[in-house]
């Protein structure tokens, strides 16, 4: 009832809307844009004129740049010079400037027709590839486009009753198609590059099978690629590679290569290159095994195994297993060498017979030189240099030698010690009656007890030198040694403990005509081990160390 009382009154305003439309679009407005965005100058319009305009912006181009300029003109000749050239048009619906896409322009598309541009006996017939992008692109745009504004059309003028706008999908060129054609094949076999079923367009093709009598070369490989020589690759391969000399690939490598000589991809590697000679790559995460070196310019993830040298340009987060060296410009987790290796940081092990290089070792390096910045795990050699790890210099006096020099290097889980000491009861010029002197290399490792104590346990071998310049025959002093440290400063400490002496020599006395060394104040034991006399007692040892 009350929608029939208010009928008249809706009939009159219907009469009246498109006067009130018309006069929206004959409405005079003055604007001055230079190289500005559609969307900027319609925003401007309506702020200044009180216009609302609505519009999508995934098919209506706002973002266009336009200069316009208009004195006193209507809106309709300025919307007109504003998308001059563009598929769009406009209509007053409720109030409202609504920009859409010209449907009479659709229908004037011109799609251009595809021609043949080569023949082969397994693909007759191929289209360009600028006139296939062409096709390509008009078909997704207008027609999408067609079907989306349509429906937006029939909604605003139909009123609420309209059914609701239904995105349609983007038209997808099918499998076997003249792009896939293009761009896709089943198999080609080839002589040489460029002469084969694929012929002069083989660099652009990615193939399911590739067979090269002596050397091919394709765009991509999505399967399995043999060669008698070789394959060469431009873009990327998912499959397997074999070559009796070698492959290359431009792009990335996702599956295998094998070749007689030499595997090369220039990009990332996954899977397993394994080659007579060698194999470079960029990223890695894959199995490099060559019999003279292998090469990851990038980051090296899994395993590099070579007769030579193995490299990994940005780090090698696995192993790499080599008869000479190993390189990693990044972090490590664990190397094998029988000259050297050198990483940045190592997780597990750095192994080697000459010497090992790294910042921070988490693990522990074994070789005769061992060089870190810090160690939190055990650098095992005769060597031990660690810039952030347990360096000491030690002045001391034992029971045995007097005077005492030591060195301390290392971390504080293994150190090295040399050593030298001396004792003297008369020197009477030029002879060497009554000194002894002795040079000594041991190890260590140390036990925290409290922040300002620890327990030093040291293992020493000291070739004494008795009353003359040098011993030849064997004498030899060990030493098991117990420490006490109390640390007074970050550079200072006392220390004091006792020590377990065992002396072995085959020294000649002729003076008494028995073996034996004059070096032990007071034995405990004193006995033959094997062809040398052994002589053992407790004794001490206390200093300062810096």
């Amino acid at each position: 009832m009350k929608k029939a009382r208010f009928l008249p009154l809706l009939l009159l305003l219907q009469a009246l809307a498109p006067e009130a439309a018309a006069q929206m679009l004959e409405q005079r407005i003055s604007v001055q844009y230079a190289n500005t965005s559609i969307s900027d100058v319609l925003s401007g319009i309506s702020k200044g004129y009180g216009t609302r305009f609505a519009y999508s912006s995934d098919f209506v181009p706002v973002s266009r740049r336009v200069s316009v300029t208009a004195r006193n003109e209507p809106l309709r000749q300025v919307l007109d010079r504003i998308f001059e050239d563009q598929p769009v048009q406009y209509a007053d619906i409720n109030g409202q400037v609504v920009l859409k896409v010209d449907r009479r322009q659709l229908g004037q598309l011109d799609l251009p027709k595809a021609k043949p541009v080569q023949t082969s006996p397994l693909y007759p017939q191929a289209l360009s590839r600028e006139e296939l992008a062409a096709l390509k692109r008009q078909r997704e745009r207008w027609e999408y486009m067609a079907a989306i504004e349509l429906r937006r059309a029939e909604r605003l003028e139909g009123g609420a009753s309209a059914p609701p706008v239904m995105p349609q999908p983007v038209p997808v060129l099918p499998a076997g198609s003249a792009e896939d054609e293009l761009t896709h094949r089943l198999a080609q076999i080839s002589l040489l590059p460029l002469i084969g079923t694929n012929a002069l367009r083989s660099m652009e093709i990615t193939n399911n099978l590739s067979l090269n009598v002596l050397w091919g070369v394709s765009g991509g490989l999505s399967g399995l690629e043999i060669g008698g020589f070789g394959n060469t690759v431009l873009g990327d391969v998912t499959g397997l590679q074999v070559a009796g000399i070698g492959n290359i690939v431009g792009g990335d490598v996702v599956g295998t290569q094998v070749s007689g000589l030499f595997n090369i991809g220039s990009g990332r590697v996954q899977g397993v290159q394994a080659a007579g000679l060698f194999n470079l790559a960029g990223d890695i995460d894959a199995v490099q095994a060559a019999s003279l070196f292998n090469i990851a310019s990038g980051k090296m993830t899994g395993v590099q195994a070579a007769g030579l040298f193995n490299i990994a340009g940005g780090g090698a987060d696995g192993y790499q297993g080599s008869s000479l060296f190993n390189i990693s410009n990044g972090n490590t987790r664990a190397q094998t060498a029988a000259l050297f290796n050198v990483a940045h940081d190592v997780n597990n092990a750095q192994v080697s017979l000459l010497f090992n290089r790294a910042k921070r070792v988490d693990g522990f390096q074994f070789a005769i030189v061992n060089i870190a910045d810090t160690v939190a795990g055990v650098p095992i050699g005769l060597f031990n240099f660690v810039r952030h790890g347990y360096n000491r210099v030690e002045i001391a006096t034992t029971e045995s030698f007097y005077a005492n020099l030591g060195f301390k290097f290392g971390a504080h889980s293994f150190y090295n010690i040399l050593q030298v000491g001396a004792r003297w009861e008369s020197l009477r010029s030029p002879t060497l009656d009554g000194l002894y002197w002795g040079v000594g290399y041991g190890f260590g490792t140390t036990t925290s007890l409290n922040r300002r104590m620890l327990l030093n346990t040291e293992l020493l071998a000291t070739h004494v030198n008795e009353e003359e310049r040098w011993t030849r025959s064997l004498n030899l002093l060990g030493q098991l040694r117990f420490t006490f440290d109390f640390r007074v400063s970050s550079n200072l400490s006392f220390f004091a403990g006792p020590s377990a002496n065992l002396m072995l020599t085959r020294r000649y006395d002729p003076d008494t005509g028995q073996y034996g060394s004059g070096l032990p104040p007071e034995t405990m034991w004193e006995g033959r081990i094997g062809n040398a006399q052994g002589q053992g007692w407790i004794g001490f040892t206390a200093g300062i160390r810096m």
